[in-house]
């Protein structure tokens, strides 16, 4: 048989040669061998330069003109990036010709009758390639297809569906094939630009109709002109520059190579040193099997002496704890015995001084004059009372807080006064119970700037809450809204005080007439109930803190109790409450308790306050009497079960309460605060003898021209 060799001319070189049956005149292709494919390197390099993109869709250009202007024409069926191989200078070259067919076409001509079935790969395929009528576009459709995939690296094979339903004409729609690779022509427009040559290419190769299609030798003619406008590598080095960056790449290949052969080297010494690593490790393992006999036949020793060991270690820890046990009682007692010492002293001192004092002032006047200093034993307290104020509503069992020159009242059982028809006044609450409703969710601002107090009254979410300031913010917990169940919110006022917002967690315990108290950047919510009554008293203590947002429970109260009085005095928590057991109110025993230094604790560790035992002080003078902080000491005002006007003092030095003062109308349930700014102790509402509320405010400062 007999065999006619032809090549491709210069410009086909992508088709390097071929043979030609004599009889049949049936080509056979000759190719050089190839070790990688375009669609390998897409994979293999994600970030190829374009003018190497550019190179190569070129060569593939060469071969399809190559093919297509055979006479009879050849149409290759499969181009797919798979079937373009690259050789080591990056030229292109068709391959795999298995699926082409010698049409009965001549050049130029662009369909004709097939018979072969559907041709080549899916995804590459035209729609003309399910019928048995096409030609060469065919294999320009592969083509764009094969310039989409090269230019983004990006297998375009997720396609859209080729119909749609349009839902508003209830139609079915056929969509292009430039629609259906919508997705992946986004990002070509996007990396080299809709005006670009090569996105103009590929829409016209993968235009449904085949004729509008642009034929092998138009797209040659478009790839030349893109790679006219490219700066190939190295144009612009002349010969002694190529001939230098030659041999600097030989000399690095050389350098590389040397290192490779060294590294062999090193492997092989790597290799020996294994080797006889295992050796040792096999005799280790020999010495570790001898070993551990001999270690069997210690252990029965050994455990022996390790169980002497942990009996004597036991003995030796409850000595030392017995040891730490006696050193801590001996430190309490003589912490003990050094206050007691301290305390005895301070008041031998006073009483020294004023013995003298008056002494001297008795031979200076004939007559004794008092101490500029405090008589210890009368302990009365140089109130002078200003002015009886009226107020707009009544407050009893309500709190009072300080906010600059503002105190705010409110979270009790507030009260309007009734009115007859004629506009006169009458003493008592309103009996309204619409109006009642509405009292309770009050609140009374008090400013004391200016000429005497100004009241306004703001409205509360809730009523019978709970109420502080910490960062001069009004915040109020807990309360019951109106036809709803005991709230766990925490609100706050805004600065315009007129809205209430909810920047903090609520209370992980819901609570009616609990009460709080402000300290730095912690909300101490204390007490309450779980309920809208009386009858499902908590001593939960819980504190919020404002900064980090977190809650945190601490020692609960000895007993369970309904709006306790709460004053802070040297970071020193006091509460008064009553006793769940001495329930109904008419045998109330209120016993006032404290936290010592439990704020600060929790400021340096929160789990700390959770720790702290709270201690039971002597009874106050009058029952459940409404505590307050003045000039740094702790005050008892009114009581709560009968109307009272005894003022108390609390002496820590002697543990005792002292009547210092008295308020100029009996109250009981009142409120009352310290307002630094003009040094006054203010006293609101309450109830009389007559458990009518008291519509009135009592202002005091200290009396300076007192001695």
């Amino acid at each position: 048989m007999q065999f006619a060799l032809g090549t491709s001319s210069s410009a086909h070189r992508p088709v390097p040669g071929y043979l030609l049956l004599p009889r049949s005149r049936l080509p056979v292709l000759v190719m050089e061998r190839l070790h990688t494919s375009l669609d390998d390197m897409l994979e293999q390099y994600p970030d190829i330069p374009l003018h190497v993109k550019l190179s190569i869709l070129h060569d593939v250009t060469k071969g399809l003109v190559f093919l297509h202007t055979r006479n009879p024409v050849i149409v290759h069926r499969d181009l797919t990036a798979r079937n373009v191989l690259l050789d080591a200078a990056m030229t292109a070259k068709i391959a795999d010709l298995g699926n082409s067919r010698i049409t009965n076409l001549r050049p130029g001509q662009l369909a004709g009758t097939m018979t072969m079935g559907i041709p080549g790969t899916l995804v590459y395929m035209p729609p003309e390639a399910s019928t048995d009528h096409y030609g060469p576009p065919l294999d320009m459709f592969s083509f764009g297809h094969l310039c989409l995939f090269t230019a983004t690296q990006v297998f375009p094979g997720d396609l859209l569906p080729s119909t749609y339903t349009d839902p508003r004409k209830n139609k079915v729609k056929a969509r292009t094939e430039l629609e259906r690779r919508e997705s992946y022509m986004s990002p070509l427009e996007a990396t080299l630009g809709k005006t670009h040559g090569l996105v103009s290419l590929v829409k016209g190769c993968l235009e449904n109709d085949p004729r509008r299609r642009p034929t092998a030798s138009q797209a040659l003619d478009r790839m030349r002109d893109m790679m006219a406008g490219l700066r190939p590598p190295f144009l612009h080095m002349n010969r002694f520059q190529l001939e230098k960056t030659l041999t600097d790449k030989s000399a690095e290949a050389d350098t590389q190579a040397r290192e490779i052969a060294d590294n062999r080297r090193r492997l092989q010494h790597l290799n020996q040193g294994i080797e006889e690593l295992r050796s040792k490790k096999a005799e280790l393992e020999t010495e570790a099997e001898v070993a551990a006999r001999e270690k069997a036949g210690l252990q029965a020793v050994t455990d022996l002496q390790a169980r002497e060991i942990a009996d004597n270690r036991k003995r030796l820890q409850d000595i030392n704890q017995a040891i730490e046990e006696l050193r801590s009682k001996k430190a309490e007692l003589e912490k003990e015995v050094e206050v007691t010492a301290r305390e005895k002293a301070e008041l031998q001192a006073v009483t020294e001084l004023q013995a003298v004092e008056i002494e001297d002032l008795s031979k200076q006047s004939g007559k004794p004059k008092a101490s500029k200093f405090p008589d210890i034993l009368k302990c009365q307290l140089p109130l002078k009372w200003k002015t009886t104020t009226e107020m707009p509503m009544g407050a009893m069992v309500a709190q009072a807080v300080v906010i600059g020159e503002k105190v705010y009242i409110g979270g009790g059982m507030m009260a309007v006064k009734k009115v007859r028809g004629s506009g006169e006044r009458v003493v008592g609450g309103s009996t309204d119970r619409e109006e009642k409703k509405r009292a309770q969710l009050s609140i009374l601002e008090c400013s004391m700037t200016g000429e005497g107090p100004q009241w306004r009254t703001i409205v509360a979410p809730t009523g019978g809450f709970a109420m502080a300031a910490v960062d001069n913010q009004l915040i109020i917990a807990g309360g019951v809204v109106p036809g709803a169940n005991v709230s766990d919110h925490v609100s706050v006022l805004d600065s315009d005080n007129k809205t209430w917002t909810q920047p903090f967690p609520a209370m992980p315990t819901v609570r009616f007439m609990p009460s709080a108290i402000g300290y730095k950047r912690w909300l101490v919510v204390v007490g309450g109930s779980v309920t809208p009554d009386d009858k499902n008293l908590i001593n939960v203590v819980e504190v919020l803190d404002t900064s980090s947002k977190q809650w945190y429970t601490a020692s609960p109260l000895p007993r369970p109790t309904l709006r306790p009085s709460l004053a802070i005095i040297q970071d020193t928590l006091y509460t008064s409450y009553v006793s769940a057991e001495e329930i109904p109110f008419t045998k109330q025993i209120f016993i006032p308790t404290l936290i010592s230094n439990a704020i600060s604790c929790a400021q340096a560790s929160p789990n700390n306050l959770t720790q702290t035992e709270w201690q039971e002080l002597p009874d106050t003078l009058t029952p459940f009497p409404a505590l307050t902080s003045f000039h740094g000491h702790l005050l008892a005002v009114g009581a709560d079960d009968s109307p009272s006007s005894t003022i108390a003092m609390y002496l820590p030095h002697i543990q005792q309460w002292q009547k210092v003062a008295e308020l100029p109308t009996p109250r009981g349930g009142c409120a009352c605060c310290f307002l630094p700014a003009t040094k006054q102790l203010l006293v609101f509402g309450g109830e009389d003898e007559n458990q009518d509320h008291i519509f009135t405010m009592d202002i005091c400062e200290l009396d300076t021209e007192h001695n």
